[in-house]
């Protein structure tokens, strides 16, 4: 009887890992589930050179489109997995389908925080994990047009390198007391501020994004501290805005990018 290996999940490790599993010899029935429509693909260059228009969707393909039909692999893409029986061996689909498995790689990776900050729904507002969040941001990329960016992790300082070499006039405000200094330590961190102070970006660290503003589209995002204003004028003037520092999730780009695995 043939043997069954579902991956619930189908960015960089489930579809590596189908791939693997046919490359290396595995006979069975290969089954690919993914809540995006496009085929398996790499996330790190989302936020570097895709972002920057240097990097095809197809240059970050794991496996060509037709690679899975070509190998047997089932691909079932653009649904989402509601439920693993692991008692039963099913997964279940949005819709009601089932997918019986022999054993199943769950792969979906993490998800983008979104604290309770007012205006996150406003128009202009993004987050960044998939490539389609990529496309919307890269549709509002100007020279001189103005963005902030919440969180100076990793995706935040590669967002903010991006958008400021296209022209952009990039603002950060971040809980931190530098850039990554919790992951790389207060020496190189230093480094990497002084790098995008030189090119231009404005950095408010230990603060947090209170909320984001505007009618309809977004105008201002307000920190606990600063009151950050995006409007036609020349250059983004801080405005003192209260005394009282709060405690608010860190958040990353264009107001929130947030760094999730694939």
């Amino acid at each position: 009887m043939r043997e069954t290996f579902v991956s619930v999940g189908a960015v960089l490790t489930g579809g590596s890992a189908v791939v693997a599993l046919r490359v290396e010899g595995f006979g069975g029935d290969l089954v690919l589930i993914g809540a995006e429509s496009e085929v398996p693909y790499e996330r790190p260059p989302l936020s570097k050179k895709y972002l920057r228009g240097e990097a095809t969707f197809e240059d970050m393909l794991v496996r060509p489109p037709n690679f899975y039909s070509g190998k047997g692999i089932q691909t079932r893409l653009g649904i989402r997995a509601t439920k693993v029986d692991l008692e039963g061996k099913v997964v279940e689909l949005a819709g009601g389908n089932r997918v019986p498995y022999d054993k199943a790689l769950i792969a979906t990776g993490g998800r983008n925080r979104r604290p309770p900050i007012k205006g996150l729904d406003l128009e202009g507002v993004y987050d960044l994990r998939t490539v389609s969040d990529a496309d919307r941001i890269r549709s509002q990329v100007a020279p001189g047009r103005k963005v902030v960016i919440a969180g100076m992790g990793f995706i935040g300082s590669e967002v903010a390198a991006s958008q400021c070499m296209l022209g952009m006039e990039v603002s950060v405000i971040a809980r931190s007391r530098l850039p990554l200094d919790r992951v790389l330590g207060e020496k190189i961190a230093s480094v990497i501020e002084s790098v995008h102070r030189d090119q231009g970006v404005e950095m408010v660290f230990e603060d947090a994004v209170e909320a984001c503003e505007g009618s309809g589209r977004v105008e201002r995002v307000i920190s606990s501290w600063l009151g950050w204003a995006l409007s036609p004028s020349p250059r983004l003037w801080p405005a003192q805005r209260s005394w009282l520092r709060t405690a608010s999730s860190s958040m990353s780009t264009a107001a929130r990018v947030s760094r999730g695995s694939d």
